[in-house]
């Protein structure tokens, strides 16, 4: 029947005698195995419950037909013992009968050599039991179930066997074929045709480099002695070890973990290799402690000869590549054209370091050759052990480049900073005079009285201190970028407002120069105005060019009314000292001309003297009032052409009696000409002139 027939669950009822048969229960449920065969074949039985028949039972089956998960099964839903059968003759299994599964659930005999024990399958409850053998036959490996064993048999292992049991299967979950196993319900159906060696580790020791070298009686199909260092531990079993002749893999070891160096015999059996001998089944004795394995240095030459496969090598080489594939690290490093990949099992990157591509590399490990299904060489690898079995022998050319270049960076950048080390500390010296400059300048212009005000070349406010935030009434933020002359609204001293392009600060923007205004009226930011003063001075920058103009503008309202109450002053202490000199100048002329009597002589004498003080009191008295009017600008002119001569000659007969009473004697040589002047002035001029000359005159 084939799946696809099976598949279609056809009702079945088969009679047949019982070739296989266990129930066993464990913690996952139970477990049932059985296997029936009539004439024509056997087959496989699925049965949800436990079933209590014996080998050589005769039962009737009725159920429906299944694929299976390989071959196809009777599903059972009734099972019935008829009595006890004969069992079916069971079928020599030759060379290669077995693969594929052919003879699947067919009653067999097979010969081969048991050779070690895999595990143990025991039932909760009672004393049911399988004991689970690895047997090789013709080379095909199986899987070997002796049902119903109280204990073990050491007398099977290595023993050659004939067996009789139910052939099965093992497969994949896509129902691929990849492997044999033997199901024998009972001990008595295994012959011993030639026992094992009952001590294999008293064998003489073999060199790994004989064991399948040429041998008339041929290659061993028992166990073999060697003696040897482990080189390399693998996850899985999987063993290398090293003796002074080569190496060899060891696979299927099931016993304590080893460490690399440990010294050991080993026993197991011979199985080609993709390249060299390995050993399978093996079973390990410890000889001697752990000591290191000398590598050795290796080339293009040894490895193709293969002179050093399985064996612990070092190669030196370019790294040409690196990654990381399935928790495991590798680094491809080429030798005379050749790549070999460097491989470290269960390592992370973060394990060992970053090296250069192109660097050159020294790696030590286990050398192992690859091979295709064509017996080709699919990829050389060097398995490492630990990451320290990576050394940098050199770094690329580029990268050396690099890093003298890295070098003289940092080389130049020490220079550069031991260089502006000084200047930096000269720099901060710097900084600190000018922020104590600075401060110095802060300090001045928030002490100073004056009002201190910078523009730009458009007249906007640029900066200002805190005595022009005082005096013109403003928030410095309402001054910034202002423009003065809209603040200040300025008017000149008659009282006009400035036309477009003539306030002096405008001047200074435009040409350049400084200007004085004495009294300008500006406004407050109340509305009000007040009296003030300024300097506008240009502002320059390094190249000379005019960026802008410091005004300093200072009130002067008080000392304005000071001068008007002061010219008030004089003017009415003139004006009121001149009115009761000029009574008591006349009447002392009165007196001193006679004409109101004589005098005695001391009478008149005093009476002169007093005359000739009211005249000088009465002459500083104008000279006060002259000195106002210049003062204010009130004073009157009348010009007009005056002859030189008159002027001067009336002048000197005026001061020619001071002139003889102080013994001085007065010439004139002045030249006849007409000038354009105030006569009274003039004259008045000359006076005061010819006075302080009498005065001083020795």
């Amino acid at each position: 029947m084939t799946q696809a027939e099976a598949a279609r669950h056809i009702p079945l009822r088969i009679r047949g005698v019982v070739t296989y048969a266990t129930s066993i229960r464990n913690d996952n449920g139970t477990f049932v195995m059985l296997f029936v065969q009539d004439k024509s074949a056997g087959v496989y039985v699925g049965t949800a419950h436990a079933v209590h028949f014996s080998m050589g039972d005769f039962i009737e089956v009725d159920g429906y037909s299944n694929p299976g998960g390989f071959a196809p099964i009777i599903m059972a839903q009734r099972l019935i013992r008829l009595g006890h059968g004969k069992l079916p003759r069971a079928l020599p299994v030759t060379e290669g009968m077995l693969l594929g599964g052919a003879l699947d659930s067919r009653f067999v005999q097979v010969h081969g050599i048991i050779r070690a024990i895999q595990g143990t399958l025991a039932s909760k409850g009672d004393a049911t039991r399988e004991t689970i053998y690895s047997m090789v036959s013709d080379g095909v490996p199986i899987m070997l179930h002796l049902h119903r064993q109280a204990g073990v048999f050491p007398q099977l292992l290595d023993a050659e066997v004939t067996v009789r049991g139910v052939a099965g299967s093992m497969f994949t979950r896509q129902r691929h074929w990849h492997g044999s196993t033997l199901f024998v319900d009972s001990p008595q159906l295994i012959t011993i045709d030639h026992p094992g060696i009952a001590h294999p580790f008293q064998q003489p020791v073999r060199t790994i480099a004989d064991l399948m070298r040429y041998h008339p009686e041929g290659p061993p199909r028992h166990l073999v002695h060697v003696r040897g260092n482990i080189t390399l531990a693998q996850p899985g079993g999987r063993l290398y070890m090293q003796d002074p002749s080569g190496g060899i893999i060891l696979r299927n070891y099931s016993g304590p973990r080893l460490q690399v160096g440990q010294g050991v015999d080993v026993v197991g059996y011979i199985e080609l290799g993709d390249y060299s001998p390995t050993l399978a089944d093996v079973r390990v004795r410890f000889r001697a402690a752990t000591q290191p394995v000398r590598s050795r240095m290796i080339g293009l030459q040894q490895i193709s000869d293969g002179q050093c496969d399985a064996s612990l090598v070092t190669l030196r080489g370019h790294l040409v590549g690196e990654g990381a594939d399935k928790g495991a690290l590798w680094l491809d490093i080429s030798k005379s054209g050749t790549v070999i990949r460097a491989q470290l099992l269960n390592a992370h990157k973060a394990d060992i370091r970053q090296f250069d591509s192109g660097a050159v590399v020294s790696v030590t490990g286990v050398f192992h050759m690859a091979f295709n299904r064509q017996n080709d060489v699919s990829g050389m690898y060097i398995l490492l052990r630990t990451p320290g079995d990576i050394t940098l022998i050199q770094h690329s050319a580029l990268y050396r480049l690099r890093q003298a270049l890295f070098t003289l960076v940092w080389l130049l950048l020490a220079g550069l900073l031991i260089a502006v080390l000084p200047l930096r500390r000269k720099l901060r010296q710097q900084r600190r005079a000018l922020r104590e400059l600075q401060k110095q300048q802060t300090l001045v212009l928030d002490s100073t009285d004056d009002a201190l005000i910078g523009v730009d070349r458009a007249g906007r406010v640029t900066f200002a201190n805190p005595a022009a935030s005082r005096l013109l009434q403003h928030h410095a933020q309402d001054l910034s970028s202002s423009s003065l002359q809209q603040l200040l609204a300025p008017i000149d001293e008659i009282g006009r407002p400035y036309a477009e392009g003539a306030w002096p600060v405008q001047c200074t923007l435009l040409f350049g120069d400084s200007r004085q205004v004495n009294y300008e009226l500006v406004r407050r930011g109340d509305g009000t105005r007040f009296a003030a003063e300024y300097t506008s001075t240009p502002l320059r920058d390094d190249d000379g060019r005019l960026v802008g103009a410091l005004v300093s503008l200072r009130d002067v309202s008080k000392r304005y009314e000071v001068d008007r109450i002061k010219a008030e002053f004089v003017s009415m202490v003139s004006h009121e000292l001149r009115t009761p000199l000029t009574s008591i100048r006349g009447s002392l002329g009165l007196l001193a001309s006679g004409r109101l009597g004589t005098l005695p002589g001391q009478g008149q004498r005093m009476i002169e003297i007093a005359s000739g003080n009211t005249e000088r009191l009465m002459c500083l008295v104008n000279d006060i009032l002259d000195f106002e009017r210049l003062q204010s600008g009130k004073v009157r002119m009348n010009p007009q052409p005056c002859d030189s001569t008159r002027i001067v000659r009336t002048a000197l007969e005026s001061m020619s009696g001071m002139a003889l009473q102080a013994g001085v004697q007065i010439q004139s040589e002045a030249e006849d000409f007409t000038v354009t002047a105030d006569p009274n002035r003039l004259l008045q001029v000359l006076s005061n002139l010819i006075n302080n000359a009498i005065k001083f005159s020795p």
